[in-house]
């Protein structure tokens, strides 16, 4: 498994950053190479669209301590179960969860959300696993729903390709084994495409999204 850690890209040139960008260059051939890609995505995906993830110092939990102080304990403790046995502790929840949403609303999708509708848009994206709740997924154009519906999933018909050489005469054998070989990759990739446009939805968020809360 190839391990980049990002931050060692924004430092001074050292060992550590050549190793890193050496990496990198490794992940984005082996992503070009690739014919599916699974995408698996937390908090730190958002962070610079302004949304807060949930364990750094400035982060949610942390923020909830300061703000909740006689409530809340740690962060933790609006995001358990638990806290629905308590009027107050539901009415925190839900009132955390409404300034969340306004937050979210002002957020603009990231470098690593185009990253991922790129991988889409390529026939490469089979599926992106979130545990981020901000839809921001859905804005870039990644489908969300789980319930399909039966167009969805038929088959699409596909015409007969065109006749690969219409006159074999003019061309020699290793320029016809050549053309057949570029329609073979051309059908295996149209195949690939429609296999994704069945399974069509792309982003599952595994915690839900604000907009069911």
């Amino acid at each position: 498994m190839l391990q980049l850690s990002l931050s060692d890209l924004d430092k001074p040139p050292s060992g550590s950053q050549q190793e890193s960008q050496t990496l990198l260059a490794e992940i984005r051939r082996a992503v070009q190479a690739s014919q599916r890609c699974i995408v698996i995505t937390g908090a730190g995906i958002s962070v610079s669209s302004g949304i807060p993830d949930f364990r750094s110092p400035d982060g949610l939990f942390q923020q909830l301590k300061q703000k909740y102080p006689n409530s809340v304990s740690t962060g933790k403790d609006l995001f358990d179960a638990t806290l629905f046995s308590d009027p107050a502790m539901i009415s925190l929840f839900y009132n955390f969860m409404g300034e969340l949403r306004n937050l979210v609303s002002r957020a603009n999708c990231t470098p690593t959300h185009a990253f991922i509708k790129e991988l889409d848009e390529a026939g490469k994206l089979l599926r992106c696993y979130t545990q981020n709740i901000d839809s921001l997924e859905k804005r870039i154009g990644l489908e969300t729903s789980l319930h399909a519906s039966p167009e969805d999933s038929s088959d699409t018909p596909c015409s007969s390709p065109p006749s690969l050489i219409s006159d074999c005469s003019s061309l020699d054998t290793d320029t016809i084994d050549e053309k057949k070989s570029q329609a073979a990759k051309r059908r295996t990739h149209r195949r690939r495409q429609m296999t994704l446009e069945r399974t069509f939805t792309r982003a599952v968020q595994l915690h839900g999204d604000l907009d069911n809360v």
